[in-house]
């Protein structure tokens, strides 16, 4: 027998049970065999009495030896019994006692464990109680520790109450100083900046009007040219406020243009960031690649005729179409808001079907960059082509041309002319020709009429039109010269059809003066009076960029003057009354031929500049 202790129970291994067991299983195998023999001897006394029927003489012998057999094994049967009965009372008894002993053991064990309980009861009583002294103890401590502290606290806060009273005092000293040396600083402004950026200031702060450029920018572009303190009206634009747009001259503020558009329009501001702008507020418009300043953008009304221009949700699968991957895959500045495309074969495309109008102009573009594809092709009505997006080799004509907009995001677009009857054409995207699949993020899908991409126009399940930027300054005849003159305009030119940059006009096309471009990117300078052509020039072709013109008039002496050189001179015409002013659009009440682009400076001037003057200011 073993005894086992585990996890203070007792487990007893009973090993003289099973050999009780044993032996008694041996036992009745023992009886088993001798019922068998029993069996055996019947058998036997069947075949003797059948040989007693046919030999009676031996039947006497067969008896006896009968009862003899039969009496030795009913002998031997017994005493095999008798034999294994003693033997299983015998090892019973033994178990018994065996049994008894165990039981002796688990009750010793039972009071040596109540004892151990009984020891762990006592020591945790002891326990408890120590903890319950320690605590009220440390209570105590706490209490006195807290009291302390708030005494300190006290202490220091008083303190503290003490030097606020000071430095309030200070405050109020330092508070006079401050108007002191204001009014001192104000005669240093004075002295610093022209007058005229000194009372923009003023007229900003006024009206509650919003700096986009620091003024310390125009007191540079005055600085540059002293041409233009003889200004009547200088518009360097820098500040907006109440749907106006604040020249720097006259100082009044009668020279702010009246700015108008029915709805937002974005545009990108210093940071590279494209921003929106609300309605008749003007936009302020930056190169993103650059942060350069191109000026106030001026546009037509447009629309966007992608209902979701963020993705390709309105776009239908062609065979093998690219595999939309997801919707929020980083877009650079623009922030997680990227298409994520797998291009696949040439012979699969994303389809966007439109209704054209016949003999109008479209343009599709859109924002993308590449993360490993090599090549996109575009599919415009008939018009396809394929470039690399990794290189921007897009082919540069009068239908395509591409912006670096920042490190690997482009602007990408397609122009076309649906020469035939109205109805449905359509736009695709896919694998360009020749190129093997890859992956690219789209953005800003746009599609419009005309043959120039404007600014992105946001769309979200419905076509959204972007209404013209209107800039005019009425009844300013005393700013405009009557009997003779100068008009300059700075302006970002890119290439796009019979536009405005600039005009002074009395509201008709009957008495102008006005700067254009025709198509392509040819200056022109007009001057009418009672509705008869008194001039009429153009100059060379000018490239895409910052370019500057100058028209001065005076009584049989009108000049036109591009970018440093005298294009025209005529020693005949007369000159137009006008008292109304026009920045990028036609010289009337009617809204048509915008100027697509940015206007960066503005001037007119009583008197026509002389040859050196006018050169000398719009030299690049």
């Amino acid at each position: 027998m073993k005894i086992n202790v585990i996890d203070n129970k007792v487990l007893l291994n009973l090993t003289v049970k099973e050999e009780a067991s044993s032996i008694a299983i041996i036992a009745k195998n023992k009886a088993i065999e001798a019922r068998n023999d029993t069996l055996n001897l019947k058998n036997e006394v069947e075949l003797i009495k059948n040989n007693v029927e046919t030999s009676e003489q031996n039947v006497t012998d067969l008896n006896t030896q009968f009862e003899n057999n039969y009496n030795e094994k009913i002998d031997s049967i017994n005493n095999t019994v008798n034999s294994g009965i003693q033997s299983i009372e015998e090892i019973s008894n033994d178990n018994i006692n065996q049994i008894n002993d165990l039981k002796d053991n688990i009750e010793d064990s039972v009071n040596q464990a109540q004892s151990i309980f009984n020891n762990i009861e006592t020591e945790t009583n002891n326990s408890i109680s120590q903890i319950q002294s320690e605590k009220n103890t440390s209570i105590t401590e706490i209490q006195n520790e807290k009291t302390d502290s708030l005494n300190e606290l006290s202490t220091e806060l008083q303190s503290g109450l003490n030097q606020i009273n000071d430095l309030k005092s200070e405050t109020e000293e330092l508070r006079d100083e401050a108007i002191e040396s204001n009014n001192n600083t104000q005669s240093l402004l004075v002295n610093f900046f022209d007058p005229a950026i000194i009372a923009l200031n003023s007229r900003i702060n006024n009206d509650s009007g919003e700096v986009v450029r620091k003024l310390r920018f125009i007191q540079n572009d005055l600085d540059n040219n002293d041409i233009f303190n003889e200004a009547s009206l200088v518009l360097s634009p820098s500040s907006f406020s109440n749907s106006k747009l604040h020249s720097v001259l006259p100082q009044d503020g009668t020279g702010d243009f009246d700015v108008s558009r029915n709805g937002t329009g974005t545009y990108f501001d210093r940071n590279g960031i494209l921003q929106v702008a609300q309605p008749n507020q003007p936009r302020f418009n930056f190169d993103p690649l650059t942060g350069d300043f191109k000026g106030v953008l001026v546009e037509p009304s447009g629309v966007n005729l992608i209902t979701n221009s963020k993705g390709f949700d309105s776009f239908t699968n062609v065979l093998d179409a690219p595999d939309i991957i997801r919707t929020d895959a980083p877009f650079g500045k623009f922030g997680n808001i990227g298409t994520e495309l797998q291009l696949k074969t040439e012979n699969g495309w994303l389809n966007y079907n439109f209704s054209a109008v016949q003999n109008t102009f479209y343009t599709i573009s859109f924002y993308v960059r590449n993360i490993d594809a090599t090549g996109i092709r575009i599919t415009f009505a008939s018009l396809a082509s394929s470039f690399s997006p990794s290189t921007t080799d897009l082919p540069v004509n009068n239908f395509s041309n591409y912006q670096h907009i920042e490190e690997d995001i482009y602007r990408v677009w397609l122009t076309t002319h649906h020469i035939g009857e109205n109805g449905t054409r359509s736009f695709r995207f896919g694998v360009g020709t020749g190129f093997t699949g890859g992956k690219v993020v789209v953005y800003g899908l746009q599609l419009e009429a005309g043959s120039t991409p404007t600014s992105y126009i946001p769309t979200s399940g419905s076509q959204v039109t972007r209404p013209a930027d209107v800039n005019t300054r009425t009844n300013i005849a005393d700013l405009i010269g009557q009997e003779q003159g100068s008009v300059f305009v700075e302006f970002f030119n890119i290439t796009a059809p019979n536009r405005r940059v600039m005009g002074i006009s009395d509201g008709t096309i009957q008495n102008r003066v006005i700067i254009l471009i025709n198509s392509p990117n040819t200056p022109r300078a007009i001057v009418t009076v009672d509705g008869v052509s008194q001039f009429d020039r153009t100059g060379a072709s000018i490239p895409e960029g910052m370019n500057k013109i100058v028209i001065t008039y005076k009584q049989n002496d009108i000049r036109f003057y591009v970018n440093g050189f005298l294009v025209f001179n005529q020693d005949s015409g007369n000159v137009p009354s006008c008292n109304n002013m026009y920045l990028g659009k036609q010289e009337t009440n009617n809204i048509n031929q915008i100027l697509t682009s940015s206007i960066k400076k503005a001037t007119l001037f009583k008197r026509a500049l002389t040859d050196e003057e006018a050169i000398k200011l719009t030299t690049l």
